[in-house]
Parts: C-alpha cells; structure tokens; sequence
C-alpha cells in the first residue's frame, strides 16, 4: 500500500466515533490512545483535529494518556508542523508523539529517520 490509507481521512471524526464506541463497551482499562495524523492533513490540520474535542472528556475519565501519531520518515518539519497544531488546538493537554502507523511496514533505512525525527520532536522521558 506504499505507506497509504486506502481512504485518506478528512478528519478524525470517524476514528473518534469508533473509539467512543468501543471505550463505552469494553470493560478494560485503555491506557494509551493513538491517533493517525497522515502527512494529507496538511494544510487542513485544525479541521483534521477538531472532532477529538469533544473526545477529551472519555480520554480523562478514563485517565487514558493520548499521542499523535505525527512522527513520518524524511519529514522532520512536516512532524513539527503537525504537533503546533497540536499544540495550539490542545492547549491544555498533555501529549505525546507517535508515528502515524507503527513500525510494521517501515523498512530499515526509514527506521533511522523515524527514530532521529522522534528523539528530536520528544520530550525527556522521566
């Protein structure tokens, strides 16, 4: 799939609308949610990020930790562009940084600057 969705999402609103479905059906505890962040949300990216607002409240009651899966290969200022737009939309809430889809089909030399981009963009780990 060359790294691509088979549907490039408009927002998160459908990744929302299943994650609230199955955050009132499951009964155990959900201690970090990652959302994709693909590369084509640029340009679009408060739109892209507003359907997680009404979201927050889930993640809080259910003291789940949130990341943004920004972090994509060979992309170091797309990856900041897209956590100040994280940053200015969520404020007030704590994050952290994740690739947009694992690790799974990223081959080794794309490893290096995924790893390089991450240990640029992260914060201390305490």
């Amino acid at each position: 799939m060359q790294h691509k969705h088979f549907k490039e999402p408009d927002s998160l609103a459908l990744v929302v609308e299943l994650s609230q479905a199955i955050f009132e059906r499951t009964p155990h505890p959900i201690k970090f949610y990652q959302l994709p962040v693909p590369a084509s949300a640029a340009g679009k990216l408060e739109h892209y990020y507003e359907p997680l607002k009404a979201f927050l409240p889930t993640l809080e009651k259910h003291q789940t930790e949130l990341y943004f899966g920004v972090v994509i290969e060979d992309d170091l200022e797309g990856t900041k562009t897209r956590i100040a737009a994280a940053q200015k939309a969520f404020s007030d809430t704590d994050f952290g940084v994740a690739t947009e889809c694992g690790l799974g089909r990223t081959s080794v030399a794309q490893t290096e600057s995924v790893m390089q981009i991450s240990s640029e963009v992260a914060g201390p780990v305490v």
